[in-house]
This record gives C-alpha cells, sequence and structure tokens, in this order.
C-alpha cells in the first residue's frame, strides 16, 4: 500500500503519488465550454487531498463533437485563460493534471449538435437519432482540431493529454466494425480503422495517452435489446 503514496513517473511527467482520478464529466461549464468557478474548485479540492493526477472530464475539440450541455471545451483559444486557471489552481496544490480531449461523433446530443455524424451512416435502435456518415474532409478537420486541442493543452500549463478512445464516441467509433463500414483508407481493416486514431496520437505533443474499450460490436438478443460484445483484434505477429 505504501507504493501508492511514492512518486512515480510517466513518460517524462513526474507525479507525487499512484492516485489518478480518472475523467469524469462534470458538466460545470458555461454554454460556451468556459469552465464555471465550481470545476476549479473541484480541481483544486481533490489536488489538496493528496490526489497525484487529476484526468479533466472529456473536453470537446469542436462544436461537431460536444456530447451534452455544460461540456468544458478546448476547441478555440478564447477558452485559454479559464483553461490556464485549471492547471494553475492543481499546480498550486502540489497535483498534476490531463486533459482528456474527445469528440462525441454520433453520440452528440440534440441539445448541442444539430446533426450528428460517424465514420459511416448509422441509424440503429441504441442510438437516439441517426448519423450521417462524414466526409474525407470532415475526417481531416476533425485530425486537426485534436491536434490543436492538445496544443492548447500544452499552452495553457496541462501536463498530459488523454484522447477519449472508449465508450462509444467518435475514435471508438473509427475501431469498430460495427460504425465504421467505410472502403477509403479511413476503414476496411484494422490499418485503415487504426489510421485516425493513429494520426491523432501522432499530431498530439508531450505525455499523453489513449483511453481505449474492448466494446467494438453490438447484437440483438431476440429479446429486444442491444448488447455490447466483447471483440479483441490482432495484427499480424503484433499485440491485441
Amino acid at each position: 500500500m505504501t507504493t501508492l503514496f511514492e512518486p512515480g513517473r510517466i513518460g517524462s511527467m513526474t507525479l507525487p503519488n499512484r492516485l489518478i482520478r480518472s475523467a469524469t464529466a462534470e458538466r460545470m461549464a458555461d454554454p460556451d465550454g468556459r469552465p464555471r468557478p465550481e470545476l476549479k474548485a473541484l480541481y483544486s479540492e481533490l489536488a489538496r487531498g493528496g490526489v497525484g493526477l487529476i484526468i479533466t472530464g472529456h473536453l470537446y475539440v469542436h462544436p461537431s463533437g460536444k456530447a451534452h450541455p455544460e461540456m468544458t471545451g478546448i476547441h478555440t483559444d478564447d477558452l485559454m485563460p479559464g483553461l490556464t486557471a485549471l492547471a494553475d489552481a492543481i499546480h498550486q496544490a502540489g497535483g498534476r493534471i490531463a486533459a482528456q480531449i474527445n469528440h462525441g461523433g454520433m453520440q452528440c446530443s440534440r441539445q448541442t449538435v444539430a446533426q450528428t455524424m460517424a465514420p459511416s451512416a448509422i441509424d440503429a435502435p441504441f442510438l437516439r437519432r441517426a448519423a450521417r456518415a462524414m466526409t474525407a474532409g470532415e475526417i481531416s478537420m476533425v485530425i486537426e482540431a485534436f491536434a490543436q486541442a492538445a496544443r492548447r493543452a500544452q499552452e495553457a500549463g496541462f501536463d498530459a493529454v488523454q484522447i477519449h478512445g472508449a465508450h462509444g464516441y467518435l475514435v471508438n467509433q473509427f475501431l469498430s466494425p460495427f460504425t465504421n463500414q467505410r472502403d477509403d483508407a479511413w476503414g476496411g481493416d484494422t490499418d485503415g480503422s487504426d489510421a485516425v486514431p493513429g494520426r491523432r496520437l501522432r499530431s498530439d505533443p508531450g505525455p499523453g495517452g489513449t483511453r481505449l474499450s474492448a466494446v467494438h460490436q453490438a447484437r440483438h438478443d431476440g429479446w429486444g435489446r442491444w448488447r455490447a460484445e466483447s471483440r479483441r483484434r490482432r495484427r499480424p505477429g503484433g499485440d491485441a
């Protein structure tokens, strides 16, 4: 147990201890995505309480990917003062902070996005509404949005970036054959479907990681429900 309270490292980032607060959607932002004072207060309290690394709730990288109301944004330089204040507050309390960046894709709320998009057009029972297929230009735009979000996190003083690649959001949608049925460079085999998250990782500076999900498919169980089905994918001669 004492190891929990010893300093640790993630890449080039040194942590005061091994206690990490995982990302949770706090819903503490104004309509423009600016963090409200209560979000800074929450993070400061966690850091003062001894949490070594705080991973923010998911931050949207582009207006088309705002998953729900009161979601904090990192999609424009106008938000830099508020983001910098968050990082400064955690550092003053002795902690470290990582920005979890995300695009909601087909899971965005009607309250935040007029028309949702996904790797392929999809209309399934588990979705609130149908999503249209992204164009190649939109895919490139979103990749650049992730890169710019990572830049803002770095310039605001964040210690790391985590790309949200789980829970059915856009990165996860590209990894899933259920939602990615493209036959171009962004779909097909694992090389194609992994291309979007791969380019995002290469575009992001500094320490970071990707939160991935083992759930890649859904199937109907015959009783009016859709169930998630785990699927491990391996490259030839490589690890999963």
